[in-house]
């Protein structure tokens, strides 16, 4: 069955002043080993309440994933809480202890009485290596059922799940094996796909999933089987049917990215790029920035925040006059000014005359212009004026547009 639930730990959750991200990024690796998620809670920092949960957990589900509440401070009940469902005493393992200290001193820090609960256990529990803190995490099996503590803080939760708990849970599933495949889309609504692909939702293996994402939506197939080969084999021709059916919308699977993509293309045609862009307070540049190599490829942009601002990069303002900052003309012209700042291969601008502020404008005209060794391609495009997600919708439908105008070139 295999059945899982993750209980996020923390008072400041449930106030508003940290946001769970932890709990996504749990949930999006729980399917690929075969672990179905049935319930995300959050509960305060109260031990009857978790105490309470706790049980309930445990007869519903087969993996308990506990995150937060292994700090030294009082209100960090994880541990204590765990013992009392098991009704187990809790006791200080001498050699996580003497691990702690030396920590502290290695840092030149005296070591604080009250961290010496992170070195206490319960004769069920097995410690889980913290590599990036102070707290390790506890592995709890009894009665068929497993309570896994995990820490709250995010690069150690996921350095502890990739190296620990991942593996073992493998191990655990070892008569099983989860091949996934994503198909990623950009200008198709969630409904119309699914629409599209209903005839295929009846499968029960490979499990269908359509996921709306602010940059388009995604389609998750999961199979499972004994074997990798007769997974695959599963998936494959499920795989063809939806490449078929969503052709035109599919501009990537699994990790692709819409940058990374490009600059792969840049990197093989030995072209360089430059970029304007108006609207979208720098997201381009900074997502082609995170790019492994991109130095060698984009040679730099131009964040432009008013008609001034276009003024002196060059666009003329008879030009702004006549058709104003938000129009195919002033697109191309700022293309023009960029491919001639920066002497690069390809340029792309990205212009808009809207205000995010305006309560009256639900949608925002974006005009592209790509300039690809003298070659000149322009687009206009429509997104949702939601502060949430227009900048990363914008930038999907931009480096979209790239992407195809390079691919034709």
């Amino acid at each position: 069955m295999n059945d899982v639930e993750i209980i996020a730990i923390g008072t400041e959750l449930l106030m508003g002043e940290t946001l769970d991200t932890n709990s996504n990024w749990l949930a999006t690796r729980l399917p690929r080993l075969g672990l179905s998620l049935k319930f995300i809670t959050q509960v305060a920092d109260n031990k009857a309440e978790l105490v309470d949960l706790l049980v309930r957990a445990r007869e519903r589900s087969d993996y308990i994933f506990t995150i937060g509440g292994l700090g030294p401070t009082q209100d960090d009940l994880t541990r204590e809480s765990i013992a009392e469902v098991m009704q187990e005493p809790l006791d200080i393992d001498r050699g996580i202890e003497s691990k702690l200290r030396q920590y502290f001193t290695e840092r030149g820090m005296e070591f604080p009485i009250a961290n010496q609960k992170q070195a206490t256990f319960i004769p069920s529990s097995s410690f889980l290596i913290n590599y990036h803190g102070t707290a390790p995490g506890w592995w709890v099996t009894k009665h068929g059922s497993h309570i896994i503590a995990l820490p709250g803080p995010p690069a150690e939760l996921q350095a502890m799940w990739i190296n620990a708990v991942e593996p073992a849970i493998k191990n655990l599933l070892d008569d099983q094996v989860i091949v996934t495949k994503t198909f990623k889309t950009l200008g198709i609504s969630e409904s119309k796909l699914d629409e599209l692909i209903s005839e295929l939702h009846s499968m029960g293996n490979p499990y269908i999933g359509t996921y709306a994402k602010a940059d388009g939506v995604q389609v998750r197939l999961i199979a499972q089987a004994k074997t990798e080969e007769e997974a695959q084999a599963i998936i494959d021709p499920v795989a063809s049917q939806l490449e078929v059916l969503l052709g035109p919308y599919i501009w990537g699977a699994d990790d692709d990215s819409l940058e990374e993509m490009i600059m792969d293309i840049l990197d093989a045609k030995k072209m360089t790029l430059s970029v304007a862009e108006c609207v979208s307070q720098g997201y381009l540049q900074s997502r082609l920035n995170q790019v492994a190599g991109t130095e060698s490829r984009f040679m730099g942009g131009f964040l432009i925040s008013s008609n001034d601002a276009l003024v002196r990069l060059g666009v003329k303002n008879d030009l702004l006059s006549k058709y104003g900052a938000g129009s195919v003309q002033v697109a191309e012209a700022t293309a023009r000014m960029a491919i001639k700042h920066f002497r690069s291969d390809v340029a792309l601008s990205l212009v808009g005359n809207f205000t995010m502020d305006s309560i009256e404008v639900k949608m925002g005209t974006f005009y592209l212009c790509a300039i690809i060794e003298g070659k000149m391609l322009c687009s206009t495009m429509e997104i949702p004026l939601r502060k949430d997600i227009f900048r990363r919708r914008v930038a999907a439908n931009t480096f979209l547009f790239l992407h195809r105008a390079l691919t034709e070139s």
